[in-house]
């Protein structure tokens, strides 16, 4: 009965990881314990979604101009919310399409990559614990 109650509080933790993971990206991993881990990924998929609205200019994507960009931001969480009160969809100065098109794909990417940061939360990486050498299991004869 209690290994059911831990499995309960697993789930609960896990549903939790991913909720605030959501919202603030890697910090799932840091609900969970892994500081480190949820650190790096905060500032790789932040930092990403922040290289693309300077890219831009600050200007935000409108589902008319590529929907599939527009829905990939969804997965950003928070930045998503932000993106959507304080980047403006008019332009606000001169952005090239080139620059524009990198910036929107950098915001969208950095959704897309939460999303999937957030499919890995249940998995437990490899054990940081000293290697084990593996035993023989041929016994060894002594000499007559």
């Amino acid at each position: 009965m209690s290994q059911e109650s831990s499995n309960q509080k697993s789930a609960g933790l896990l549903f939790v990881a991913a909720v605030v993971g959501w919202l603030v990206p890697g910090a799932g991993f840091i609900v969970l314990g892994r500081f480190w881990k949820g650190l790096c990924l905060l500032i790789l998929i932040g930092g990403t979604f922040a290289a693309g609205a300077y890219v831009t200019n600050f200007r935000g994507i409108a589902f008319d101009d590529n929907q599939f960009y527009y829905v990939g931001r969804f997965g950003s969480g928070l930045l998503w919310f932000l993106s959507f009160t304080l980047l403006s969809p008019e332009p606000r100065g001169l952005v090239t399409a080139r620059f524009y098109e990198a910036g929107t794909l950098y915001m969208s990417l950095a959704g897309l990559l939460n999303l999937f940061v957030l499919l890995n939360l249940p998995f437990k990486g490899p054990s940081r614990g000293k290697a084990v050498a593996p035993q023989s299991t041929e016994t060894q004869s002594s000499p007559p």
